[in-house]
This record gives structure tokens, sequence and C-alpha cells, in this order.
């Protein structure tokens, strides 16, 4: 087995390309915005090469140390999904001989399973099991709309009627707005917000000007009102953060702009719409069980 610890960038984009089961977060843009957002990160990310011609990759990033205690390795910041992905199917052994490399320099090593490909995990790992919500897109957004709750359908056609549109983020101008919605949101989610991240996040992608990554904003009046932050990767399409001024929730602009999304991706030919974990908010979790999305478990695997 050949490692390489220092990944290319053309070597790291063109297993994600061909690998079953990749997402935005195994891509280097993803990384590279970990490392530029939160400085106590860094990109440590391996691949692994068999005779057989499979290459592998484990996007991974580093904690710096803390208080004395042992560096933190997670595949992958901010929770998001990780693990192995490989070109061909890789075979247990092979799996066992990569993770028996990577322990013994991450002892201390969290990784975030991938609910669209399934790997065989060493017995040294103790599992945890989290959930997505995710439409199949294949069926088409006629059937689709037909799976929506009752209310979902009112809703979205609601917002219609009341004047609420959709327009693509494409200034560093929309991020701050739609960032501003996100700290309204804050305020009042308080204490029960399970992530605070920072304006230099949302700058960066911004910055990164990737075709892989869409800001879609809802408007009623020209007023920004709602946003949804996607990532693309293959198929796979990921809702990962999203926010709404409260002082609009009877327009419905969250259920508008999650439509046109939906249909758009069915027009466009990708096959899974995710939803993303919720982070345990049931309220958020019946809002995606109404369009009909499945919830699709994984697990989540440590190594002390």
């Amino acid at each position: 087995m050949e490692i390489i610890d220092k990944v290319p960038r053309k070597l790291w984009d063109d297993i994600v390309l061909n690998a079953d089961g990749a997402t935005y977060f195994h891509t280097y843009e993803w990384t590279k915005i970990i490392e530029q957002s939160f400085p106590n990160y860094s990109i440590v990310t391996k691949v692994f090469i068999f005779d057989d011609d499979v290459k592998a990759i484990l996007p991974l990033m580093q904690s710096k140390r803390f208080f004395g205690l042992r560096k933190l390795y997670i595949s992958m910041v901010p929770g998001v999904y990780g693990g192995l992905i490989s070109n061909n199917r890789l075979t247990n052994e092979q799996i066992v001989e990569i993770y028996n490399h990577v322990v013994k320099k991450c002892s201390n090593l969290r990784i975030f399973g991938n609910p669209f490909i399934e790997n065989y995990m060493p017995p040294f790992f103790h599992k945890g099991t989290m959930f997505t919500h995710v439409l199949d897109l294949e069926n088409g957004f006629k059937i689709i709309w037909k799976n929506y709750s009752k209310g979902h359908r009112y809703n979205a056609k609601k917002a219609k009627k009341d004047g609420v549109y959709v327009k693509l983020g494409e200034s560093l101008e929309d991020y701050k707005k739609y960032y501003d919605i996100y700290e309204d949101s804050l305020k009042r989610w308080g204490d029960n917000a399970t992530s605070r991240y920072e304006f230099n996040l949302f700058e960066n992608i911004y910055n990164l000007k990737s075709k892989n990554i869409k800001l879609f904003l809802a408007l009623i009046d020209e007023k920004i009102v709602s946003g949804a932050l996607l990532f693309y990767c293959g198929n796979h399409i990921v809702w990962w953060h999203g926010a709404t001024l409260s002082d609009f929730f009877n327009h419905y602009p969250a259920n508008f702009l999650q439509n046109e999304i939906i249909k758009e991706s069915c027009e466009k030919g990708y096959k899974y719409y995710d939803f993303n974990p919720s982070g345990g908010h049931e309220g958020v979790m019946k809002f995606k069980d109404r369009f009909g999305a499945k919830r699709i478990y994984f697990n989540i695997w440590t190594k002390k």
C-alpha cells in the first residue's frame, strides 16, 4: 500500500469524481474552507493506493492540542460526512490496512459516516448512530410534489400568492444580508442552537466563487427574508445551512425556497437532495418529513 500524506489537488479531485458516495464534504474545497475559517484546524488528508489500482482518500482535519490534551482528528469538520471514498470498491482487508495505519498516528480519531456508501469498519472503533433526510429525485418533481404533506403544498402555494420569489446570492452583500438573517435566527434559537458560525466562514465560502456552491435567497418586495446554502458534488446536493426571518413566517418563504430548489434539482438531473441532519431539533425534523424525505441512518465511529 502506497500512502500519500500531502495530497495533490488533481489526485484528490480525480478520486472524488470517480467515487461512489462522494459528497461535497469529501472535497478539497471544503477542507480549505474549514482550514481558512477555523485556525485551530489543519488539513491532514491521506490517500492510499493499492496494487490493484484502487485509490482511496480519507478527508481528515487535525485540531491543535489544548491544555495538554491529545490532538483530535476528525473526518469531517464540523460534524459532516467523512470517511473513506475510493475509485473502486475497497475490500475489508484493504480497509483494515488503511485504518491500522491511520490510528497509529491519529489515535484520537472520529469518523462521521456517509449515508450514501457502506464501508466495513474495524472492530476497534466505537459506533454511534445519527440520520439525515433524503429525497430521491429520480421519480421527478410531479411525484415528489404529490408526496409533500397537504400543509407543505398549501404553504408553497400561499408563499407564491404572497409574492415570494427566489434569486441566487451572487455578491458579498447578499451573503452579509443572509448572515444578518442567521444572526436573527440565533437570537430566536437561544441555547437550543447546536452551532454558531462567524461571518468569516460565509465570507470564505463566497470568496471561493465555486460552481459547486449556491446561496438561494427568498425575497418579498425586494427584501431578503430567507436563505439556503447548498453544496453540489456529482449527483448529490446537500442543504447545509438555512435561516428565515421570523417576522415573515406567515408567508412561508422557507417552504417556497425548498420547493423551488427541489424543482430545479429534478430538472437538472440530480439524484439525491439531502436535507442534512437536524441536530436533534424535532420541529426541523418534522419540516423535512413533510417533504416526503426519508430518514437515512448512518454511523459515527470513534477511536480513542
